[in-house]
């Protein structure tokens, strides 16, 4: 539609051209220095205008052709632009595929035709890293520093992430600690650092650290609680009593001391240190406040020297829980200690009854064993081992479970043929 209305507006300026021409018939003399021309007025126009449209074209072609090398470089570079783009595309699918030796191979070229190679480095450092090629690795890691002066923090946190990956964990914390000297305030820095120091298992240093870190406080108790039950364990096998104690009563607040799993530790390596004063007036104190059956496993493997006053406040509790497998468990445990042989019995069945576990059923046989029932004793048995080679992932798993040794020492040592059976099992249960 536009093409058609520059046509009407040409052939309007033809007529009226034309009738200008007819009217006024006017000519054009040009003087030049060996002639004189004269041309009609009308046909003097178009050849000034046809002058005017030859002039405009060729300063346009000259200035097109000035242009050439320009959009020679510019057809380069968007040609650099496409290889560089591909080259990235392949190296870095290459390096996620774990195809390494491609992955290098791509990224290196591509480093070679981009103005921020920084990630091309990185990438085949870690490609070279997986190679083996530890001083191909150090050569990109130092061209990317080269290449972007503010790439030191980017290729540390890698440096320290291969360092990792071979098992130089040393190594990998003390880059981190040289970055985290210019970068103070680096939140991946601090995580990294708590993460590896766990792995090392360094808990003072983990302790240490989450004082310069901003973490909620359920992860901080959460990584708190880790590191004191590890430090507990540490002086337990260290047979440090001393260590221990100074843990537990003087690094512990009142918070920390209520977590369940530290004092089951504290406990427990307490038991095993032969140092169990105290053990039975905290998980007491700890049962009154709050239930724990694991606690409460953990209560009747304490060697007080009044088991009867243990019986009775597990029998108590039983009142309240009377169909606590674990409970139950403890019960049968003290009763054996305290040569209620058919009480132990009862209370042994009544839990197996609830909830069969391992660790019941092999105290069961081997009370049975001892009493002289051994076609009971190897059922009992038979039973233990089909629960161990069954999967048990949704089976409840108790903690005390390291100390069940001692729990199966306090059964009788000989077989109590000898006793009346009425006092070896009641006639009903408790």
């Amino acid at each position: 539609m536009k093409s058609q209305w520059w046509l009407l507006a040409a052939l309007l300026a033809a007529a009226a051209l034309a009738q200008l021409a007819t009217n006024y018939p006017g000519h054009v003399t040009l003087a030049l220095p060996e002639w004189i021309v004269e041309i009609n007025l009308v046909a003097g126009g178009i050849l000034l205008s046809v002058a005017f449209v030859m002039l405009h074209a060729l300063l346009n072609l000259i200035a097109r052709l000035g242009r050439v090398p320009a959009r020679i470089r510019e057809r380069r570079r968007a040609g650099y632009k496409r290889r560089e783009r591909s080259l990235q595309h392949d190296g870095l699918r290459a390096l996620i595929e774990g195809n390494w030796e491609k992955a290098e191979r791509q990224l290196g070229k591509g480093a070679g035709l981009s103005d921020r190679p920084l990630i091309f480095y990185l990438g085949a450092a870690e490609a070279a890293h997986k190679l083996g090629a530890e001083e191909r690795c150090r050569r990109y890691l130092r061209l990317a520093e080269q290449h972007d002066k503010n790439a030191t923090l980017s290729t540390g946190i890698l440096r320290s992430r291969l360092h990792e990956a071979a098992g130089r964990r040393e190594e990998a914390i003390e880059c981190l600690e040289d970055l985290r000297k210019r970068y103070a305030r680096t939140r991946i820095l601090d995580n990294m650092l708590l993460e590896l120091k766990q792995e090392a298992g360094d808990w003072e240093k983990v302790l240490a650290q989450l004082d310069r870190m901003n973490l909620t406080a359920e992860k901080r108790r959460g990584i708190e609680v880790r590191a004191y039950r590890e430090l507990i364990r540490r002086a337990g096998r260290d047979r440090d009593w001393d260590g221990l104690e100074r843990i537990w009563g003087q690094r512990l607040t009142g918070g920390l001391r209520h977590e369940p799993e530290l004092l089951r530790a504290y406990v427990e390596e307490a038991i095993r240190l032969g140092a169990s004063r105290k053990c039975e007036a905290l998980l007491r104190a700890r049962l009154r406040r709050r239930y724990d059956s694991t606690l409460a496993l953990l209560y009747a493997l304490v060697p007080d020297e009044r088991p009867e006053r243990q019986l009775r406040f597990v029998e108590a509790m039983l009142q309240r829980h009377e169909r606590d497998a674990t409970l139950l468990f403890a019960a049968g445990l003290l009763c054996a200690r305290l040569e209620l042989w058919g009480k132990a019995d009862s209370y042994l069945e009544t839990s197996v009854d609830i909830e069969p576990r391992p660790e019941t059923l092999r105290a069961l046989a081997a009370l049975r064993e001892r009493e002289g029932r051994l076609e009971a004793a190897t059922a009992s048995y038979r039973a233990a081992m089909e629960l161990l080679m069954a999967d048990s992932g949704g089976r409840k798993a108790s903690s005390a479970l390291p100390l069940l040794p001692q729990a199966l020492s306090l059964l009788p040592e000989t077989p109590l043929e000898g006793k009346p059976r009425s006092d070896l099992r009641p006639r009903s249960r408790p």
